[in-house]
Formats: structure tokens, sequence, C-alpha cells
């Protein structure tokens, strides 16, 4: 049965018992639909438990979920982006859901409200129709935005709850080497489909600013976008499982 794109859910493969944490602006939503609207990939949708009760949720952290669905996941797997493109993503995005919704983004906050990492994108004291300027302010209010997303879902460093993090950059080819560990039989070709959910126009980016990301996000680039990197295979779920 097809699935609508913008649908709020975590994705999980019941055969493989696998599940994917989708980090935002990094395919995720494609991945989802190529899975059971192209591959008809057998899934279910999972929501973030808390309080007893499940949420409606997407970019849900492997700790959210409750320890009856844990038990059950034997696989975790996700993608990353490099920083730069991640930031312009970021404000593409946030632009196109203020204007469709009619927000300004520089008004005071008013009434009660509390820090939150995606809102913080639209606080007064980050947002700016410039993107230089809004992650100029990114990086000075927030540093390390994109690590500490990263490792929010994935884990620390030599911690990582993912049992593979393949690339953006690499999208579908990682892809398909996943879904071929799995034991599904498919063809590369079945993957070549449009993208879903893209950024409609990202940014130009200053030299400067570029390199302001890269200071602030060294942690991210070196872990995943070192000299020589690679797919990474953290570990062996059949030994090892799922741990948060």
């Amino acid at each position: 049965m097809a699935v609508l794109a913008s649908k709020s859910f975590t994705l999980f493969l019941p055969e493989p018992r696998a599940l994917f944490l989708h980090l935002p602006r990094t395919g995720g939503t494609w991945i989802k639909n190529t899975l059971i609207n192209e591959l008809d990939i057998p899934t279910q949708q999972w929501d973030k438990y808390r309080s007893n009760k499940f949420y409606h949720k997407k970019h849900t952290p492997l700790p959210h979920f409750g320890p009856e669905m844990l038990e059950r996941v034997r696989f975790v797997f996700a993608f990353v982006r490099r920083p730069t493109e991640v930031y312009r993503s970021l404000w593409s995005f946030t632009k196109t859901r203020a204007e469709k919704r009619r927000v300004i983004l520089e008004e005071p906050l008013q009434g009660s409200w509390r820090w939150h990492q995606w809102k913080a994108l639209e606080y007064p004291c980050c947002w700016s129709d410039d993107f230089d300027e809004w992650a100029t302010r990114l990086c000075l209010e927030y540093p390390g935005f994109v690590t500490r997303m990263y490792e929010r879902f994935i884990g620390p460093r030599c911690l990582e709850y993912c049992h593979f993090v393949g690339r953006y950059e690499r999208l579908v080819d990682d892809l398909f080497l996943l879904l071929q560990s799995f034991g599904y039989d498919i063809k590369r070709e079945q993957l070549l489909t449009k993208p879903t959910n893209a950024s409609v126009k990202k940014p130009d980016m200053s030299s400067e600013t570029r390199q302001l990301i890269l200071d602030s996000e060294r942690l991210a680039m070196d872990r995943f976008y070192g000299e020589n990197y690679s797919t990474v295979w953290y570990r062996d779920s059949k030994e090892d499982g799922v741990c948060c």
C-alpha cells in the first residue's frame, strides 16, 4: 500500500528485524518511499514511545522507543550527509515551510515555549533570510549543531547505536549494498527513482561561511568524511543485537 511522503513514522523491516533511524535532510523520505512504494518490501510503521503513550514521529532517536519494541530489533541503520549541505538544506526547508504556513520567522516568540533542536533554526537569535547570516548565527549560538544531531541518533564515537551508517552522497549505492546484505533480491536500477522531499532551491554559500561551518562541525567531518572514508559497518548485528 502506498504511503504518503509526508507521513510521520519510523520504518521497521520485520524480516531482517532492521530499524531505520531517519536523520533530517539526509534522504530518509526517499528511502522510505523507495522501500515501500518502489520495492514493495514488507515494513512496519513505528511511533515514538513516551509516558506509556505513542506519538507519530519521523525523526526519533533509538532510546525513545519502548523496551518491548527494542527487543524486536537486531539491526539499526541510518544515513548522514556533509554538514555544509545539511545547513543549506535545513535553511531552504525552514524558509519554504514558513512561507507555506505564513509564519514570520524573525518576530519575537510569544507565550510559553521551550528550546528544541529543530525549532532553534527558527528562533529570532538565529533566523535570517540571508543564508550566510543565518549559518553564522547558528554556528555561534549552537556550535556543532549537526555533530550533536549525529551523536543523538547514531551514538557517541565508539559507542554507536547503529550497525550501518550510509552516506547521502552515494545514497543509491549504499542502500543497494545494505538491502543486498539483508538478502533482498533486487537490482540497482530499481533504486533509480526521483528525489523525494528535496529542497526546491538551495542557497549560495560564501567561502567564509563554508569554512565556518566546517570548523564548527569538524568532529562530524572527521568522523564520517575523513580521508579514505567508507561506508561504516560498526559491528556484527547477529552477535551484538541492539542496545541503547
